[in-house]
């Protein structure tokens, strides 16, 4: 985000820019907190490894914080399986509508 390239954020009591975070800013950072809270409902604290990992690689990215390959590659991988499950979902409504249009019809 260029338009805030200079804006401090109040990170853990202490005002810093994007370039000055850490992960572990991030981590005890309570405005990510927040945000995972409204991402995974609550309940973040007690998503499996792997989902706990990719929520908070997500967060890392928002805060344009360097991420490595492997973790470019999980995050992609996390994507791809949250669109499949859309695309899923998606079918499931479509059929159960056309279920429902030939009951009605018959």
């Amino acid at each position: 985000m260029l338009g805030d390239i200079d804006r401090k954020w109040n990170v853990n009591g202490k005002l810093m820019t994007r370039q000055e975070m850490t992960r572990e800013d991030i981590e005890n950072w309570e405005y990510c907190r927040d945000k995972l809270d409204y991402m995974y409902g609550h309940n973040y604290d007690h998503l499996p490894e792997d989902e706990y990992r990719q929520a908070m690689l997500s967060v890392y990215q928002m805060h344009e914080l360097p991420l490595n390959q492997e973790e470019k590659e999980i995050l992609k991988q996390a994507k791809a399986e949250q669109m499949r499950r859309y695309e899923a979902s998606k079918q499931w409504e479509k059929e159960r509508e056309r279920r429902k249009r030939a009951q009605k019809y018959a």
